[in-house]
């Protein structure tokens, strides 16, 4: 059998609310604890400042909706730099071995990657 997966992009640029909306649907009353939304990343350079710029007025829309459906969320946009535009429905294996390196390497580089990393690991002692 095989399983295809597609982006959640091509419902919603950031599907995070739509899921925060299915997750109160399924657990109604559960607090609601860390928020990570992976993108599909923005290249690196000058030409895509404005697709940087128009990801950084998403987070703070998002993260200001976040805070008024979930106030005890912690929200998480990882956001890789690319050295090459991948698809939200990408499927060749060097693209997606490379942006899961971006990722990982992104993470490890920021401030805000190293703070999620912390919590999730955290969350899992305490769930241990």
């Amino acid at each position: 059998s095989f399983l295809r997966l597609i982006d959640g992009g091509v419902v919603a640029n950031d599907p995070t609310l739509l899921a925060i909306a299915e997750a109160r649907l399924l657990y109604p009353g559960r607090p609601i604890g860390t928020v990570v939304s992976l993108s599909t990343g923005i290249p690196s350079g000058n030409s895509h400042r404005r697709q940087r710029e128009r990801e950084a007025r998403h987070v703070r829309r998002t993260r200001a909706a976040l805070r008024a459906l979930a106030p005890e969320a912690s929200y998480f946009r990882l956001v890789p730099r690319l050295r090459s535009p991948v698809s939200p429905i990408e499927f060749n294996e060097t693209a997606l071995v490379a942006m899961e390196a971006a990722t990982v390497a992104g993470l490890r580089a920021s401030a805000r990657g190293r703070q999620l990393i912390a919590r999730l690991r955290r969350r899992s002692e305490e769930a241990s």
